[in-house]
């Protein structure tokens, strides 16, 4: 799943549209009840304007009487469409609350990976850095040894990458490459370039660390995302 800062404006858009349309329409119906029960208190209490003619049925209403029963209709039904709109209202509310939560999940995690690729930005900085001290040294010993400096920083790396720094093997091989290295380079260099070897060792581990830890979260996170 793909997340950006857009992702989260959209979510926000749609949110702040539910909420006006569903506060604007209840205001509508509110005000119309409002203006219904107004006029029904003006005409205040209906009297018996004519009396039923001879013969006629007594069940039938008066003019005042069918006054009455039309504008308690007319109440009923607004009173109805009110409660059909506040069971909207809930609805749309709880699809609010979820959009506020997938919002909030986003914006985590367009936090976290504004962090990771921060900090893997700055380990590749370092990597740079080091590797360019490598060079400089590189550079002393000429042409003749550099495949030599190549030799001896790759199988630093693999001794520091699996740990076997009291390898008696791996020690004798590192003394024989150390052995040619001295012919122009100081003993301080040899030792500098042992330690920008560990130290570029050690960031590329925390850079796949990085990414093994990203490629996994983002797993994590992309199902619930898709269920909702």
């Amino acid at each position: 799943m793909k997340s950006d800062p857009r992702s989260v404006k959209r979510l926000q858009k749609k949110k702040d549209i539910l909420e006006s349309k569903i506060a604007e329409r209840i205001k509508r119906r509110k005000e119309k009840l409002n203006s219904l029960l107004k006029r029904k208190q003006r005409k205040g209490p209906h009297r018996q304007d004519s009396l039923p003619i001879f013969g006629q049925s007594n069940t039938q209403f008066l003019p005042s009487e069918v006054s009455e029963n039309s504008e308690r209709e007319k109440i009923n039904k607004m009173q109805e469409k009110i409660r059909d709109l506040e069971q909207q209202l809930n609805a749309e509310q709880q699809e609010i609350e979820r959009l506020n939560e997938e919002n909030r999940l986003i914006k985590e995690i367009v936090e976290i990976k504004e962090i990771e690729e921060l900090k893997i930005k700055d380990l590749n900085m370092q990597k740079s850095q080091l590797l360019r001290n490598i060079d400089d040294i590189k550079k002393e010993v000429g042409k003749s040894l550099e495949n030599m400096v190549d030799l001896f920083l790759k199988s630093q790396e693999i001794i520091s990458r699996e740990k076997r720094e009291n390898d008696q093997f791996a020690k004798e091989h590192l003394e024989i490459l150390k052995n040619y290295l001295l012919q122009k380079l100081t003993p301080e260099q040899v030792k500098e370039l042992t330690r920008l070897q560990n130290q570029i060792t050690k960031l590329e581990k925390q850079l796949t660390n990085f990414q093994k830890q990203r490629a996994k979260f983002e797993e994590q996170i992309e199902v619930p995302l898709s269920r909702k």
